[in-house]
């Protein structure tokens, strides 16, 4: 017999090589809609599952999206600043033991959607290592002027992520000074 991985990757390539036989394996996936059906609460849920994937609150995703549908999932990560994370769920699913080594077309997303959100995910990683820096210089720069500080939410946050961290989209750098008001604007 078959083991449960070769099983499913086959039924995998049944939908790369078949799209009529992909529509109909996509359908029988999970109850959720049909592929055709984009509503606000479908496309929700999938995204939901996508971080729950990247979170570790999950091993894949109950349904195989479409490349339409995963385009979609790119623009409502960026659109709520999770690219990164995302992308996260993207190399779980990728490196389950049954898909390792295959393309991201094996789990319908499109190759050019997956190298822009690889070089988008790196991108982030890249700007987290300069706030992060940024961060030590200016608390080291504060501290020699007398100042006591504490980077404030986003980066301090980033702990909180875990495996995650450098992949969060950060923003600016929040800081307090200890000193008073007419001090530190001074400053």
């Amino acid at each position: 017999g078959r083991s449960s991985g070769s099983k499913l990757k086959q039924e995998i390539q049944l939908k790369i090589e078949n799209k009529e036989a992909g529509a109909k394996a996509r359908s029988c996936v999970s109850n959720l809609p049909s592929a055709t059906n984009y509503s606000k609460q479908f496309m929700n849920e999938l995204f939901y599952e996508l971080v729950r994937v990247a979170l570790g609150n999950a091993d894949g995703l109950t349904y195989i999206p479409s490349e339409k549908e995963w385009k979609l999932l790119y623009e409502m990560a960026k659109k709520q600043s999770l690219v990164g994370v995302c992308f996260a769920a993207v190399r779980k699913i990728l490196s389950n033991s049954s898909l390792k080594g295959e393309k991201p077309s094996v789990i319908g997303m499109p190759e050019m959607l997956y190298v822009t959100w690889m070089g988008m995910a790196a991108k982030i990683q890249q700007m987290n290592e300069d706030v992060n820096r940024h961060c030590v210089e200016l608390q080291e720069r504060l501290s020699c002027d007398g100042y006591r500080n504490y980077i404030m939410k986003g980066q301090s946050n980033a702990a909180l992520y875990g495996e995650l961290q450098m992949l969060r989209q950060s923003g600016d750098i929040d800081i307090y000074l200890e000193g008073g008001f007419d001090k530190v604007l001074a400053y």
